[in-house]
């Protein structure tokens, strides 16, 4: 039985052929992201901020303020209706996805897909 070698332009091709195929699928996980983010903006609100900056340790008043510094006397931070955060005492200003991104350090896929799970939005 005779096997076909692969042609060496073939071999030479496999490497561009994988960076495109992963520069695709990168690509791909983007838009998913895009689409999820802009289903968590739909539906957040005021009181869905509130209840994820309490879930991981913040103590937000019956105003919709809190502190985003520990050493912070008094909140800098408040929440609007529409669920977007404004920090006063520094330059954030966002929703709970960018706020656990930027001010928390995590991955923006990480952030986005606690956000998610914890209002129950899914893409598909």
């Amino acid at each position: 039985m005779q096997h076909d070698k692969v042609p060496n332009e073939a071999l030479r091709q496999l490497p561009t052929m994988q960076i495109i195929f992963s520069f695709c699928f990168e690509l791909a996980k983007m838009e998913n992201l895009k689409q999820l983010r802009a289903k968590i903006k739909a539906q957040m609100d005021r009181e869905d901020v509130e209840q994820i900056l309490s879930f991981i340790g913040y103590e937000v008043t019956r105003d919709h303020k809190f502190k985003i510094r520990d050493e912070e006397k008094t909140p800098s931070a408040s929440i609007r209706h529409d669920g977007f955060i404004k920090d006063f005492g520094g330059d954030f200003c966002g929703d709970a996805v960018a706020f656990l991104h930027e001010v928390h350090g995590q991955t923006l896929s990480d952030a986005t897909h606690f956000v998610a799970d914890c209002l129950g939005v899914h893409n598909g």
